[in-house]
């Protein structure tokens, strides 16, 4: 009982939009996600109890064993998620982005995005969550003080160039982007910040 009340204070503890974004995604999943930069595995245990097979990738060992302690039927893997492991499934119907991308460079971005065709369905949905703004951070893990990384913020601009780079390798009308709110990128092309061009 207590797994679950922390399981409801960690849901409780995101905003309406992000959970709208979230719910809204889990919704066209049919039954297997990959939660790329899962961490310490919130979404990942969310997920799951959503009744969704999970796989998260992270590149930090302690956060896997957190992550894995935490949720003992999913499965974590150890690995870059820009260059994700060749033995990995290649199945996936949602892919699931959440506040990873601030880690990353353009480049790193688009390598990963591009990368990611190889793993999922046609039909897969990815739901990409980030902080927007234009500026490069030091911040401490809020869930884990032991934690800290530099942080670059994106701005709506700058995801819908990359978004439009990659779509050779990724439907677009199947990505969510979360920054205040969810927006399906056929409307994030005409949003600038918060207002419509």
């Amino acid at each position: 009982n207590h797994d679950n009340n922390t399981l409801v204070g960690w849901y409780n503890s995101l905003n309406k939009k992000q959970k709208s974004s979230l719910d809204k995604f889990l919704e066209k999943c049919k039954s297997k996600i990959l939660d790329l930069g899962c961490g310490m595995g919130q979404y990942s245990k969310y997920m799951k109890s959503k009744g969704l097979a999970v796989v998260g990738v992270d590149f930090s060992k302690e956060m896997l064993k957190i992550a894995q302690a935490n949720n003992p039927d999913c499965l974590f893997v150890e690995s870059d998620i820009c260059n994700l492991p060749e033995n990995l499934d290649r199945d996936f119907d949602g892919v699931l982005i959440a506040y990873v991308i601030q880690h990353l460079s353009k480049e790193e971005l688009k390598i990963c995005l591009t990368n990611l065709n190889n793993y999922i369905k046609e039909s897969a949905n990815i739901l990409i969550f980030f902080r927007e703004g234009n500026k490069i951070l030091d911040e401490v893990e809020p869930f884990d003080e032991r934690f800290t990384y530099v942080i670059k913020e994106y701005d709506s601009k700058e995801i819908t160039q990359l978004l439009n780079e990659c779509k050779d390798y990724i439907n677009d009308n199947n990505i969510l982007i979360s920054m205040v709110a969810g927006f399906n990128i056929n409307e994030i092309i005409k949003i600038v910040g918060n207002k419509k061009i």
